[in-house]
């Protein structure tokens, strides 16, 4: 990496764009992201690609990024 970047990637599996967000996962590991600092990449068994989904587990993008859940007042 050339600057401080957090990336957070997640797919529904099998389906849900599985196979291109992990070889993306994959390609920014080999590009020297560190998995768990500056890299965060999750799969979820059966999520579909639709706003339940997305809403079933977006604090944990935010819990990566900013280090605590987010406050919806």
């Amino acid at each position: 990496p050339t600057r401080k970047l957090q990336i957070y990637l997640d797919s529904g599996w099998p389906a849900d764009n599985y196979e291109p967000t992990r070889s993306m996962r994959d390609r920014l590991i080999w590009k020297g992201y560190r998995p768990g600092t500056e890299l965060f990449y999750l799969a979820f068994p059966e999520a579909k690609h639709d706003e339940n989904a997305w809403a079933t587990r977006s604090p944990i993008p935010f819990q990566f990024l900013f280090g605590k859940l987010p406050s919806f007042r």
